[in-house]
């Protein structure tokens, strides 16, 4: 993450360059221009658009709720992207790879039934189960 940081800082300072230079389009990323702009207009929506965050009614609030929503969101897609092109390539799976995949679906369907079973007045996980 932090290289993707320097690259995007970098590409602010020089410009997007001549696309012929770059290499083929698969190769190229995004500007970080687009992804900044993109980013600032769903947190505009975010914060004009009442139903997005309903209980919240504080303006102040509300900003700080769709900037938070803007910066996990870039987290998550930075690790997501990251575990795809781990697995993405089956002739190299890493078995610590697949461990952690596993674990960490494991751990939302827990959450998913600790928070069913919340709702429906259940005292134990397994109940649900």
């Amino acid at each position: 993450m932090v290289e993707s940081f320097r690259i995007g800082a970098s590409q602010l300072r020089k410009g997007s360059g001549d696309a012929a230079e770059q290499g083929p389009r698969t190769d190229r990323d995004l500007p970080i221009m687009a992804v900044l702009l993109g980013a600032g207009v769903i947190a505009l929506l975010l914060v004009l658009m009442p139903q997005a965050f309903g209980t919240i009614d504080s303006a102040l609030a509300r900003v700080l709720a769709a900037v938070l929503v803007v910066i996990f969101a870039f987290f998550f897609v930075t690790v997501s992207s990251r575990i795809v092109g781990l697995v993405g390539d089956l002739t190299t799976l890493n078995p610590v790879v697949v461990s952690l995949i596993g674990v960490a679906a494991f751990a939302v369907l827990i959450t998913l039934f600790a928070r069913s079973a919340k709702r429906n007045g259940r005292r134990r996980v397994t109940s649900s189960l």
